[in-house]
This record gives C-alpha cells, sequence and structure tokens, in this order.
C-alpha cells in the first residue's frame, strides 16, 4: 500500500478551496460524512524494508486466521445460545403442560377424595343406624323377655298352688 504525496496535497488543496472547517465543525461539501473526515496521519511506505513488511504481512496473517478463528467460535456460541432458547422454551411448554395434567389430576383426585368421605359418612350414619336399631331390638327383646319370665313364673306359681 502506497499512499502517495499527491493524495494527500490534493485534500489540503480541497480545505483550502472551501476554507477548512467551520465554527460548526462542518466542512463545504461533505455532509453528514464530514464527522467521519480526519487529516491523514499515515507515512508513505517507501522507507519500509522488505522484512519489515513480511513481518507486517505475517502479522496480518495471523490476525486474519484468529479472527476467522474468532468468528467461528462466535457462530459456534450464537448456535449454542440458540438451541439452548428453543430447548429451554421446550421445556417451559413441556413444565406448563405437567403442570396443567398435574393440577387436572389432583383435582379428579380431591373430587374422588371428596365423593369417598361422603361414601364414608353414610356408611357411618347407616352403621349408627344399625347399631341404633339392634339396641332398641334388644331393648324390646329384654322388655318382652322380662314380661316372659314374669308370665312364666306367675303361671308357675299358679301351677304350684294347686
Amino acid at each position: 500500500m502506497h499512499v502517495s504525496n499527491d493524495h494527500q496535497s490534493d485534500n489540503i488543496i480541497f480545505l483550502d478551496v472551501v476554507e477548512g472547517v467551520d465554527k460548526k465543525g462542518h466542512i463545504y461539501g461533505l455532509g453528514p460524512e464530514a464527522g467521519k473526515y480526519k487529516p491523514s496521519t499515515s507515512i508513505p511506505f517507501d522507507n519500509i524494508s522488505p522484512s519489515e513488511y513480511e513481518h507486517m504481512m505475517t502479522v496480518i496473517s495471523k490476525m486474519s486466521v484468529e479472527n476467522m478463528t474468532l468468528k467461528e467460535q462466535l457462530k459456534t456460541h450464537e448456535e449454542l445460545i440458540r438451541s439452548s432458547k428453543v430447548e429451554s422454551r421446550l421445556l417451559r411448554e413441556r413444565s406448563h403442560e405437567d403442570s396443567c395434567l398435574l393440577r387436572e389430576q389432583f383435582q379428579k383426585f380431591r373430587s374422588l377424595f371428596h365423593k369417598a368421605i361422603q361414601i364414608y359418612l353414610h356408611i357411618d350414619l347407616i352403621l349408627q343406624v344399625r347399631i341404633h336399631l339392634r339396641v332398641h331390638l334388644l331393648d324390646y327383646l329384654l322388655y318382652y323377655f322380662e314380661k316372659l319370665i314374669i308370665i312364666f313364673s306367675f303361671n308357675y306359681n299358679v301351677i304350684i298352688l294347686y
């Protein structure tokens, strides 16, 4: 790369013609690109030795390879991030579905448990009624048994008296 002094002098001539940079920092004719203008600080490559040039080309080549490696790593990381996001979204969806299914199963279990309690209470009531009936039946049996004993003993006494 060789930057000619002619190009630098063209820039200087242009700035002289348009009277340089105005108070607002604008350069006539450059429009929005004026902010990008910087006076050249480059030096001509005429004085660079072949070994220095070779060294610079080696450094540039190494940096280019490193840049390509970094780009590949970046692409790999972007793909990993993208696949992680997809996997995360799928896991969230699956988790939501599992949560809904679990909630539905819990509601069914709760309903069945409520029915089981109602059946238990109904059976308990039936058993209490049966026990109550048995107690009353036993009371009646005892009552009539006592009556029979009284009648029997009365009849026995009557027979003995004869």
